[in-house]
């Protein structure tokens, strides 16, 4: 959280350990969503994200995945990543829609949906510990600087965590909107809740801030005086000029 001028940037650490009894088919997987708390909810709906930063598309979260892989339900799991893919702002109204997927399916069939031998799902609870990366921002330049510096968990934390733990607020963001930089608050906001891996997060994000900053010296360009403009033209050739001879283009 923010403190005395500028905004505090913080990453996170996740301890995970065994939670409850493992579930051998959907029905004991509906079970053991009904009975988790929030930090399982949270470990295998939410957190699994930071752990395929990179990865080449969206991710499926660890319900869906185990669903789809082990049990062998392709229609289940596609509607509970559905579910987990809206944006939620507690544990509990993401509990009551996982629920409402599984209650559809029949007792029966839900027993018949089991695991092979060894492959029983393991409820794991993320219980999160929360550190200073010694950066603070006080502009939206300096953010983004800061931002694309800065490790998977620092994103992970600030725009999936933090709005996931306070019902929704998110303070960098809540921040931000009080700055000049304010619309990329919408940015950070908008790309987090895609749903993409924070590599691509980050991507998006960065694009979209160089874009408005390429457009913003344009329009700045436009309204300074003629005399400012050749000035600020022959100031860039003789940059073009001068990284050729560094690097030895000497057409």
């Amino acid at each position: 959280m923010a403190s005395g001028p500028g905004f505090e940037l913080s990453g996170v650490a996740h301890l995970i350990q065994p939670w409850g009894e493992p579930a051998r088919d959907l029905d004991g997987l509906r079970h053991g969503i009904a009975a988790a708390p929030a930090e399982v909810i949270f470990h295998h709906a939410v957190q699994y994200r930071l752990r395929h930063p990179g990865a080449d598309e969206q991710p499926r979260d660890d319900f869906s995945a185990w669903i789809g892989g082990v049990a062998q339900d392709d229609e289940t799991a596609e509607r509970l990543s559905f579910v987990v893919q809206a944006r939620h702002a507690t544990a509990e109204s993401l509990r009551a829609e996982l629920l409402e997927v599984l209650d559809a399916i029949p007792t029966k069939r839900r027993v018949e949906r089991d695991a092979p031998e060894g492959s029983a799902f393991p409820f794991l609870s993320a219980i999160s510990l929360r550190f200073s990366i010694g950066m603070r921002a006080h502009d939206g330049q300096e953010l983004v600087d800061a931002l694309l510096a800065a490790d998977a968990c620092v994103w992970f934390f600030h725009l999936v965590e933090e709005p996931w733990t306070g019902g929704g607020h998110a303070p960098l963001l809540a921040w931000l909107r009080g700055t000049s930089d304010d619309r990329l608050a919408t940015w950070l906001e908008e790309a987090a809740g895609s749903g993409l891996p924070i590599d691509k997060v980050r991507a998006r994000v960065q694009t979209r801030w160089r874009r408005s900053k390429i457009g913003r010296h344009l329009a700045e360009a436009t309204r300074a005086p003629e005399d400012a403009r050749r000035e600020a033209a022959r100031q860039a050739v003789v940059r073009l000029v001068r990284r050729r001879r560094g690097s030895g283009d000497t057409r």
